[in-house]
């Protein structure tokens, strides 16, 4: 899969690596283009500072493209604001913003409750959705949007940061979901990621309604993706909005995950 650096947090890269993902990191100009030439399972939407409209500006357009090639497509913060504006919806500067991990947020998928991190200044406009764009998530301080779907199609995407734990896996479902829309895309039969992405499974899968679940209680829990190949272009230090991309450092492996980054390589 390929990811958008608009910003984009390591540990973002180490749960995806967790989920079994072998990730390429991309910086944020680039084209849908050059992205469809690598012909990715999927498509990820990263995090990053700043007014999404002023990163939108060359962002929005290719994710317009993105969606309508069919990719799945998951967004985080930022990427959750631009996915919105290249759906039709619009963005707002709120009066003081979310900070913080400790941020309570409604699943309406699930009608479960979620202990978030967030640290944005901007919103989505609730009422600013079009038909076909679903609200999935809403604070329960102030109410405002923190997660949509696009209705038929395998794109959602997130307010808050799932890779932060303050829950501490409450969130960690998302990348799971992740997976299973890249897998049912793909028409995979046997997703092993739809009980959750940190599980290690010895047994037989089975499917509740659109999930796979394990037959069994997992007897270890470790991170997928040891020895992983993530590929990050070293491309300069980040600029103003994420432009420049992540340096390329030396391989660290997740704390209880280890070897996710055995094969950290980078890619030209």
């Amino acid at each position: 899969m390929v990811a958008f650096d608009y910003g984009l947090k390591r540990n973002i890269l180490r749960c995806l690596a967790s989920a079994g993902c072998k990730v390429t990191v991309v910086p944020a100009q680039t084209s849908a283009e050059d992205i469809l030439e690598r012909k990715p399972d999927g498509v990820f939407l990263s995090n990053g500072p700043g007014d999404p409209a002023a990163t939108g500006k060359y962002a929005v357009p290719e994710i317009k493209k993105l969606v309508a090639s069919g990719l799945p497509i998951f967004g985080i913060c930022l990427g959750h604001q631009m996915l919105a504006l290249a759906l039709g919806a619009r963005t707002s500067k709120m009066h003081q913003g979310h900070h913080g991990a400790n941020h309570p947020v409604k699943d309406h998928t699930t009608s479960k409750v979620e202990i978030t991190s967030m640290n944005h200044g901007f919103t989505v406009d609730r009422d600013t959705l079009p038909g076909e764009l679903e609200e999935t998530h809403v604070s329960l301080f102030d109410g405002s949007n923190c997660g949509l779907r696009l209705t038929g199609k395998p794109v959602f995407s997130v307010q808050y940061h799932p890779e932060a734990s303050p829950g501490p896996q409450d969130s960690h479902y998302l990348f799971a979901r992740f997976i299973d829309f890249i897998r049912e895309a793909k028409g995979v039969a046997l997703p092993f990621a739809g009980w959750g992405v940190f599980a290690k499974f010895s047994k037989p899968l089975r499917k509740q309604g659109s999930i796979w679940r394990p037959c069994w209680t997992p007897d270890q829990v470790r991170g997928f993706g040891s020895g992983g190949n993530v590929k990050i272009p070293n491309s300069g230090t980040r600029g103003s909005r994420g432009e420049g991309g992540i340096k390329e450092q030396a391989p660290r492996p997740a704390r209880g995950f280890p070897h996710i980054f055995r094969n950290l390589t980078c890619c030209s």
